[in-house]
Order: C-alpha cells, then structure tokens, then sequence
C-alpha cells in the first residue's frame, strides 16, 4: 500500500512540475512590453501635377531631421500581439517649381497607429514580424514665401511594416527592434527605418 501511495504522489509531483515548466514557457512570451526608437524619414507622392492643371514645371521634396517612435503592446503568444504607438516624423520640404517663380511648403507630421503584430518567437531570441493596422495622421503644413499660409489636416491611412526583434538572454525582458514602417495614403506615403530598444514587463 505505501508503495502505491508514494507511486502516485510521485507520479503527481512529476506531472506537476512538467506543467508548471510548460506553463513557464507559454509565460514568458506573453505580456506587455514597451519601446522607443530613432530613423529615417521617406515621402513619395504621385499625381501632383494633376493638382495644378499641369502648370507645374518641377517638384521635388526632401525629409529634414529624424523620426522617432514609441509604442507599447501586449504579445500574447508566440506569434500574436498588438501594438498602439506614436510617431513623429522628421519634417518634410516640398518645392513646388514654376515657370516664373518657385515655392516651398513644409510638412509636421504626426501620427497615432493600432496595428496587429503577426511573427514567430523562435526560442533564441529573435522574432521576425509584419505589422498591419490603422493610423491617424496629423499634418501642419506652412510657408514663409509669397503663399505665406499655415494649414492643418488630418486623416485615416493603413499602416504596414516588417522587421525583426531580438530579447537578449542574459538580460530579462531587454530587446532591440529594426523595423521599417509606413503609412499608406491614396496618392502619398511616409515611412522610416527605425533602430529602437524594447522591454517586456
């Protein structure tokens, strides 16, 4: 009778702690994390002759400054989180040529996205992802030429993006990210290269 007992109390002790470490291990890729970055600024647009009857002769337009980031999410398994983040983007300077004259607006640029975060935590660390969301974008355009004029706009845009993360071992819950994101509008986009840390509380 003793040996049964202690045969089932050992078997239990046993199934206990193989389910305690497979929980540890569904655990540690979940919950919430947070991060920041820094990079790059890029801007097409297309149609913009179209918006001036064609008598547009030159347009050109270059980013001045960086982007910066933060976002904060909740993974809830290895390959599913979501994410919300904020972006400033370096500003914008958009030449507009003429046959007589030239003019130059610039472009402040913010915005908010929520998007889903879809990769695989591979068991070393590092976790290739796609983003796919919404965002809203907040625009302050000005000029200090004869338009002289202050604008302010905003909307709705997808947000796309692809990148990788990477939790370092020996130190808990500190990551880096690189990723490049964009926002989509009918006839425009603006996106960044980013390098950021990430922490998972």
């Amino acid at each position: 009778m003793k040996r049964i007992i202690l045969t089932t109390l050992s078997y239990l002790l046993l199934s206990s702690f193989a389910f305690a470490s497979e929980d540890m291990a569904m655990n540690k890729y979940k919950g919430f994390y947070i991060g920041a970055g820094i990079g790059t600024t890029n801007f097409n647009i297309k149609g913009v002759g179209e918006l001036f009857d064609d008598e547009l002769t030159g347009y050109s337009s270059e980013s001045d400054g960086m982007s910066y980031k933060i976002f904060t999410g909740y993974q809830f398994n290895r390959i599913v989180a979501l994410e919300a983040e904020y972006t400033k983007y370096g500003n914008l300077k958009h030449t507009f040529e003429f046959d007589d004259e030239d003019f130059t607006v610039k472009t402040k640029r913010n915005s908010f996205s929520l998007a889903t975060n879809i990769g695989y935590t591979f068991d070393n660390g590092l976790r290739p992802f796609s983003i796919i969301g919404i965002s809203k974008v907040f625009d302050k355009h000005s000029s200090k030429d004869e338009l002289n004029f202050k604008l302010k706009e905003k909307g709705g845009s997808v947000r796309l993006g692809a990148g990788l993360d990477y939790q370092f071992a020996g130190v808990r819950g500190l990551g880096i990210r690189t990723a490049y994101e964009v926002d989509l509008y009918s006839d425009s986009r603006v996106g960044s290269w980013i390098m950021g840390v990430t922490y998972k509380l």
